[in-house]
C-alpha cells in the first residue's frame, strides 16, 4: 500500500468517531465543528449511525438517522461548505451497524452515496435486543460472545469493504465484570486476521475509561500484521469530542504501532505519532 501521510504537528488533535443530532448525538453537526476548530482537532470524521434493521425502510429511529436521505444533504452540503475552511479538515463519514444483516440495503446505500469514511460496527446479534438492553441474568454471556465474533467474522468477510471496524469489544460494555474474553481468543484472532487480510482498520474507541477494544486486541492484531488504526472518541455532544484521544494514541504505540490513519474520500491517510 502506498502510504500517503498528512502534514499536521500536532497528533493528538484528531476525531474518526462522533455523533451529531442527526442521529443520536446531542448537538448539531455545525456546533460540533465549532466546537473541534476550538478545541484544536485539525481532523473531524462525522459519523451518524445507521442502524439497519427489519423496519427499514418503514419510518426511522435516532439510531438509523444517517440513512435518511436529507441527512446526507445536510452533511455532504457541510462538507462542501467547509471544503476552504484551512482551520479544520471536516470528513464525511458514517457508522454503519449489522450491514450483514440487510447486505442488499447497505450495499445499495453505499453505492449511491459518496462518504470520505465508512466506519461498521454490530450493536444487535440476530435474535437479540441491543446489548445495551439486554438481561443478561436471562442471557449467557459466552453464548453471546460466541454468536457476537461469528457476525463480525462475517461482517468482516463482507464484499463491499467499508475502512474500519468500531468499537470490536463492544458486548463487554454491559455484560457482567469478570466476563472472560480469553475463552473466545480463537474467535477474536480470526476477526482479526481478516480484518489483516481485507485492509480493515481496527478502532481504538475512548469513549470510556477503558479503550474499547482493550490492549491485548490492539497488540495481537498489530502482532497478526494489522497496520492501520483509526482512533475516535465516540462523542455524542461537542464538549466530548476528541475526549481522551491521547489515551488512545499510547495505546496504538505500546502495542507497537508508529502510525495511526484516518480516511478521505475512502483512502487512509497517515499520521506519525
Amino acid at each position: 500500500m502506498k502510504k500517503d501521510y498528512d502534514l499536521f504537528g500536532l497528533f493528538d488533535l484528531f476525531d474518526t468517531h462522533t455523533h451529531t443530532n442527526i442521529s443520536d448525538g446531542a448537538d448539531s453537526p455545525e456546533k460540533m465543528l465549532t466546537a473541534a476548530a476550538q478545541k484544536g482537532v485539525k481532523v473531524i470524521a462525522l459519523t451518524d449511525h445507521f442502524d439497519i434493521h427489519d423496519r427499514f425502510p418503514e419510518e426511522l429511529s435516532v439510531f438509523d438517522g444517517a440513512g435518511r436521505e436529507e441527512s446526507y444533504r445536510i452533511l455532504s452540503g457541510l462538507k462542501e461548505s467547509k471544503k476552504h475552511d484551512s482551520g479544520i479538515k471536516y470528513l464525511n463519514g458514517i457508522e454503519i451497524a449489522q450491514a450483514h444483516h440487510y447486505k442488499e440495503t447497505a450495499e445499495s446505500w453505499l453505492d449511491s452515496h459518496e462518504y470520505d469514511f465508512v466506519l461498521a460496527s454490530c450493536h444487535v446479534i440476530r435474535g437479540h435486543s441491543d446489548f445495551y438492553h439486554m438481561d443478561y441474568k436471562k442471557n449467557n454471556p459466552d453464548v453471546l460472545l460466541e454468536q457476537y465474533f461469528a457476525e463480525l467474522q462475517e461482517l468482516c468477510l463482507w464484499e463491499t469493504r467499508f475502512d474500519s471496524l468500531a468499537h470490536m469489544t463492544y458486548p463487554l460494555r454491559y455484560m457482567p465484570a469478570g466476563t472472560d474474553l480469553d475463552r473466545h481468543k480463537s474467535a477474536v484472532d480470526e476477526v482479526l486476521r481478516i480484518m489483516v487480510k481485507n485492509e480493515i482498520a481496527l478502532e481504538i474507541n475512548t469513549q470510556r475509561d477503558i479503550i474499547c477494544p482493550e490492549f491485548p486486541q490492539v497488540r495481537r492484531f498489530y502482532e497478526l500484521g494489522g497496520r492501520l488504526i483509526t482512533i475516535g472518541s465516540d462523542a455524542h455532544s461537542a464538549n466530548t469530542i476528541a475526549q481522551r484521544i491521547d489515551r488512545g494514541i499510547q495505546a496504538a504505540k505500546s502495542a507497537g504501532f508508529a502510525e495511526c490513519v484516518y480516511y478521505e474520500e475512502r483512502k487512509p491517510k497517515f499520521i506519525k505519532i
